[in-house]
């Protein structure tokens, strides 16, 4: 497994307060399943989210937390919090610069694929529903599996709208790596 980039490790997230933390502190002290949304009132978010909450019991019951990272103001991630009530910890980071850092794309082209045609149709038939723009539009997110030591077990990085990958795959990526980790437990000193 590859180590976390010391830049991403380094770039900072904003919790509900306003208080900047380094992303490190995420996965700090145990491992982390970090998901990068678009924009806290994204339809396609709002479904990323609705998906990952019951394996919530399946990612902590493995050790692990699932943090979740947006893109607005802090006006926007308290907004978030209280439309979606996570159960789960929510940051942001309105200078998109843990997205940059994470190599996360940022163009209209994403807007213009057509999986994001065949998004939009899935996120409104299931009943999810745009309201408004709180953060950046043209910002794609992805999600990564973080190790304490740093060691990156997954790298998911969205391509169009919508474009996430399974809930199923994330947790056996998490338990994948945890199984490495317990195989070999010299390999996970050091971060």
């Amino acid at each position: 497994m590859q180590r976390i980039d010391e830049g991403l490790a380094d770039a900072e997230v904003l919790d509900l307060e306003g208080a900047a933390h380094p992303l490190r502190e995420l996965w700090a002290s145990r491992p982390a399943v970090v998901v990068f949304i678009r924009h806290f009132s994204c339809i396609f978010c709002r479904e990323q989210v609705a998906q990952l909450r019951p394996e919530l019991p399946a990612i902590r019951g493995l050790g692990a937390e699932l943090q979740l990272v947006g893109n607005g103001t802090v006006e926007q991630l308290r907004w978030f919090v209280e439309d979606q009530r996570p159960d789960f910890p929510v940051f942001t980071d309105p200078t998109v610069k843990v997205y940059e850092a994470a190599g996360f794309r940022r163009d209209k082209g994403a807007m213009l694929h057509l999986g994001s045609v065949k998004s939009a149709a899935r996120a409104a038939i299931r009943g999810f529903r745009q309201d408004g723009i709180r953060g950046d539009r043209l910002q794609q997110g992805g999600v990564l599996v973080v190790l304490p030591d740093g060691r990156l077990a997954y790298r998911y990085v969205s391509n169009h709208l919508g474009d996430h990958p399974s809930p199923d795959s994330i947790v056996s990526a998490l338990r994948a790596a945890l199984r490495a980790q317990a195989q070999d437990p010299n390999a996970t000193t050091g971060g």
